[in-house]
């Protein structure tokens, strides 16, 4: 699992360098500014978007949590009727 995470993190930092090269290397300072601009302004959107999928994955574990707990309520309450017969 580590290495997996790890392996994703080195493609990410080469990614980040690859990019922070081009900034430094080519002197256009329109491309530039237009790549920053792009970059900050979708920033938000995608910081937004791992928030809403972490909720969404917290309310379905939520979800199978409960409904675990419901269905081994369900068992135990057959068990105990079973008994009584």
């Amino acid at each position: 699992m580590w290495k997996l995470i790890n392996t994703w993190l080195t493609k990410l930092n080469n990614n980040l360098k690859t990019i922070s090269d081009y900034f430094f290397t080519y002197q256009n300072q329109w491309l530039n500014l237009g790549l920053l601009t792009i970059i900050l302004l979708f920033l938000p959107h995608l910081l937004y978007l791992i928030d809403f999928l972490f909720k969404c994955l917290y309310h379905i574990l939520r979800f199978i949590y409960y409904l675990g707990k419901y269905l081994f309520s369900l068992l135990q309450l057959k068990k105990i009727f079973k008994k009584g017969k």
